[in-house]
């Protein structure tokens, strides 16, 4: 079977550049999953997920915001290169790396963040040491 390039990120751990099989078997086994679900996070960069983390109760790993929503990764995820559909190895890992880095946030911190609105303050607290997130809506005065 032929290997390809990725990025893996395991919940409290760095990204690590490695070299895996282009197999379903692989990412299984590299996520620790029975079920696969990907995105694609640009054009040339996949990301590759447990698409049953809700049922497992997986660890939240990685989290971002779009301009509609904030997403919460759990679990081990694998980054790979894309191309017309096909998963590839990624072409610059090195940079790519580099990019994720920014992209998302890690769990490693405990996470606050306040949003002022008109009547309302909503506060979101992430938790890594007891894996939940609440999210309070507080009244202005």
């Amino acid at each position: 079977m032929k290997k390809i390039k990725v990025i893996v990120k395991r919940p409290f751990e760095p990204f690590e550049i490695m070299e895996i099989e282009r197999s379903l078997e692989s990412y299984y086994q590299v996520i620790g999953c029975e079920c696969i679900g990907a995105t694609n996070i640009t054009k040339d960069v996949q990301m590759i997920y447990d698409d049953e983390y809700l049922l497992n109760r997986s660890i939240p790993n990685l989290s971002y915001r779009d301009p509609h929503v904030n997403h919460i990764i759990c679990g081990t995820v694998i980054f790979a290169g894309i191309e017309e559909g096909e998963t590839i190895s990624l072409v610059d890992a090195e940079t790519v790396k580099m990019q994720l880095e920014i992209l998302f946030r890690s769990f490693n911190e405990v996470e606050s963040k306040k949003e002022n609105h008109e009547d309302y303050i909503s506060v979101t607290i992430v938790s890594p040491c007891h894996f939940k997130v609440e999210d309070i809506n507080v009244r202005r005065r």
